[in-house]
């Protein structure tokens, strides 16, 4: 599910930005307008000479444009950038992602699985930490976008633009991001995984809830020595299964290189 938090737009938010993720998204002949996220924690862990590089990659690049989300206290560290590079603060990604033609992120997941793929975005990830070497693994098979791993090549603004212009220009990228976010799209909802309480009496399935109760039952039971204990417990649970069952029902690549030559 497309989530990163509520909050408004940022002040200096590019018009046009707004405007076309209203419409429903870039076109893919004119629009090559590309959004840097690489969250608070990485800025933070010393990855704000990571953010200058990348920033630095769209100097000199025509007719693009980036925007990028950093936050106010990492801005004079950050120093000057090039004038086709608009610095926003900290938004929820979700209500200006749809406006932009692909995402430069750090791996994670609510950049990239919650997102960037959700809206159907080709991705440029350079993982940082955790996780996100894994995501970093796994999007290149799907077409969908572009790891660079290395940190010589992270750092590097050449390998850097190559990598964007590929995204923006290669148009099997956004083929494939649109076939992961139908995918995605195609997933039961959350609420339609949670087995209602007619489930339960059939067999089918067990609450989350319930399953949660059953510990806390068990280890009502450990904490005395009594059997009454337990007795206690089981009457515990059966009332709680009582209060849960209220008859609710709910609607259901291969990687890419700074080598290659043809990525």
């Amino acid at each position: 599910m497309p989530y990163n938090g509520p909050g408004p737009l940022p002040d200096g938010l590019p018009a046009e930005l707004a405007r076309t993720a209203a419409r429903g998204g870039p076109d893919a002949e004119t629009d090559r307008r590309v959004l840097v996220s690489l969250g608070t924690h990485t800025l933070a862990l010393n990855g704000v000479p990571l953010l200058r590089g990348i920033l630095t990659a769209f100097e000199d690049m025509a007719g693009t444009e980036a925007v990028a989300t950093v936050p106010e206290r990492f801005r004079e560290e950050l120093g000057p950038v090039p004038e086709n590079v608009h610095l926003i603060d900290p938004v929820p990604l979700q209500l200006i992602v749809g406006g932009c033609a692909a995402v430069v992120h750090h791996g994670g997941s609510g950049t990239g699985t919650t997102t960037a793929a959700c809206h159907g975005v080709p991705q440029l990830v350079l993982p940082q930490m955790n996780d996100a070497f894994a995501y970093g693994d796994m999007l290149p098979p799907t077409g969908a976008g572009i790891t660079v791993e290395p940190p010589p090549e992270q750092n590097d603004p050449q390998v850097l633009r190559k990598a964007i212009t590929t995204l923006l220009s290669d148009a099997s990228y956004r083929e494939a991001a649109g076939t992961l976010r139908d995918g995605i799209e195609a997933m039961p909802a959350p609420a339609a995984l949670v087995p209602t309480g007619a489930d339960r009496r059939g067999g089918t399935g067990v609450m989350l809830t319930e399953r949660v109760d059953r510990s806390t039952a068990r280890r009502i039971a450990r904490s005395q020595t009594a059997h009454p204990a337990a007795d206690d417990a089981h009457a515990w649970l059966a009332e709680r299964r009582g209060a849960h069952d209220t008859g609710w029902s709910a609607s259901r690549s291969p990687r890419w290189t700074a080598g290659d030559s043809t990525p």
